[in-house]
């Protein structure tokens, strides 16, 4: 009886300890990623996370979230003054500018731009995207292309705080800015295509920062490379920027411009990932780097992680049934017609002509599969995925009843497209400068790639299928 007593006892003791374990784990915030598009006043930061606007310290803790439409609402920018926050919101299915209390509270629109009749691509970024307010508090600058010649272009316009018609600023198209204190300069880039993640560009669109007068209608630029000088921030004498002229990688870092000697310095090292969407607050920038958040003050000039958690229920993670037909991202046909293959909602699915089944080749959630191509001998599917962190090609069984196999471990370089080879190709060669086709040891499969530290260049070649069914030689497109 002693015995059994002692062996309840511990028993108790054990699961008490589990329970409490796991309570306590229950309760412990985990630490939030992913957040973007941040702005920073004094002790506050806004940013967002998930389509919805949040608050947070800059401390770190928890942050509080102060929108939850169905839309997406994007790019919270404080005002000089502190006392409203200007967005982009989507609440009515467009994309307009709304203001709102610094703290949260009931949103009033301010722009009732329509859009355009196609919705705009992703690389595009999205209508009345607002970039910031007058030093005053009493303007809210956005992008638009209401008046635009063409889909390239966006030009600054500005709304007043209490509403009214939008009034252009006097660049016919620009895209990021930033006032000088007194409101009488602004620094801005002339290009926008900061949704657009060309690595290394040194093309005709890399971006540079140009300082304008707008009282006397002159312009100069900053001390500007072949490399992108972008997100300009003016405070006092200095112009922050982020820029990829630096380092082996030419990663995206914070430097500054002195308006007096125009001398340039890198403020940041990041070597893995790029600084992105950096924010002008009154003591600091705050910028993001890897899906966290950084604040750099002024004085220390020194980056420092802010750690938030984010509580929400992210009903998008949850296991749910949906229709992938509307998220195919490429297609082949089998050989016999019979059955094609997709790549839809980052699954591999083949589907019959007519009679049969639909078959999901990879059921990988978190896993994206993309790149689909059918072999000539109609036995296996190939395509792209990023299962090891780096996009490999695989290759499995058509009819789903077998282990898939990887064919490529090549980290250092990026595969563009993949196509099966009729045996009777001749072998392969080193094409248009930085692009390289190479064949896959042990099968007759053939990839373009291109190394990652190449700049980007050109257009990429891409395989078309000839006459009689056969393989022809590439074309550009």
């Amino acid at each position: 009886m002693i015995l059994a007593r002692k062996w309840l006892a511990t028993f108790v003791f054990i699961a008490s300890i589990a329970i409490t374990s796991v309570a306590a784990s229950a309760q412990e915030p985990q630490e939030g990623r992913l957040m973007r598009f941040p702005d920073i006043y004094k002790d506050k930061v806004a940013f967002v996370y998930g389509g919805n606007i949040w608050l947070a310290s800059t401390s770190g803790g928890v942050a509080r979230r102060i929108t939850a439409s169905q839309g997406r609402e994007l790019f919270p920018k404080f005002s000089p003054d502190g006392k409203w926050i200007a967005f982009t919101g989507q609440y009515d299915g467009n994309f307009n500018v709304y203001v709102m209390p610094s703290d949260g509270g009931q949103p009033r629109q301010l722009t009732f731009y329509q859009g355009s009749a196609q919705p705009l691509s992703d690389r595009m970024g999205v209508h009345s995207q607002v970039v910031t307010w007058t030093p005053d508090s009493k303007r809210i600058v956005f992008l638009t292309r209401r008046d635009a010649s063409n889909g390239w272009i966006k030009r600054p316009f500005t709304v007043s705080v209490d509403g009214g018609l939008p009034e252009p600023l006097p660049m016919d198209q620009g895209g990021l800015v930033s006032y000088s204190a007194d409101g009488t300069k602004l620094a801005y880039n002339m290009i926008f295509r900061n949704f657009r993640q060309w690595k290394r560009y040194t093309g005709g669109l890399a971006q540079a920062i140009t300082v304008y007068d707008l009282k006397n209608n002159t312009s100069f630029d900053l001390p500007h490379t072949d490399y992108t000088d972008t997100f300009p921030m003016w405070h006092g004498n200095t112009i922050y920027f982020s820029s990829d002229r630096g380092g082996p990688e030419h990663h995206l870092n914070l430097y500054s411009c002195d308006l007096g000697s125009k001398q340039i310095e890198q403020l940041t090292h990041f070597t893995d990932w790029d600084v992105m969407w950096p924010s002008l607050g009154p003591d600091a920038i705050v910028f993001e780097n890897a899906g966290y958040l950084y604040t750099l003050d002024f004085q220390s000039k020194q980056p420092k992680k802010i750690s938030i958690s984010l509580p929400a229920d992210r009903p998008q993670t949850l296991k749910h049934w949906d229709s992938v037909g509307r998220f195919v991202t490429d297609f082949d046909i089998g050989p016999d017609g019979k059955r094609a293959v997709f790549a839809a909602r980052g699954d591999v699915f083949t589907a019959p002509a007519k009679e049969g089944s639909i078959r999901n080749l990879t059921r990988t959630p978190g896993i994206r599969e993309q790149k689909v191509s059918w072999s000539p001998d109609g036995r296996w599917i190939a395509y792209v995925s990023d299962r090891t962190g780096e996009a490999e090609i695989y290759i499995a069984p058509q009819d789903g009843l077998g282990k898939e196999q990887q064919v490529t471990s090549e980290a250092d370089f990026v595969v563009h497209r993949h196509h099966w080879q009729e045996a009777s190709q001749s072998r392969p060669r080193q094409i248009q400068r930085n692009h390289e086709l190479h064949m896959v040891p042990g099968l007759q499969v053939a990839c373009i790639r291109q190394a990652r530290r190449e700049p980007v260049c050109g257009r990429v070649p891409v395989f078309t299928r000839g006459r009689q069914g056969h393989r022809s030689d590439f074309e550009l497109e």
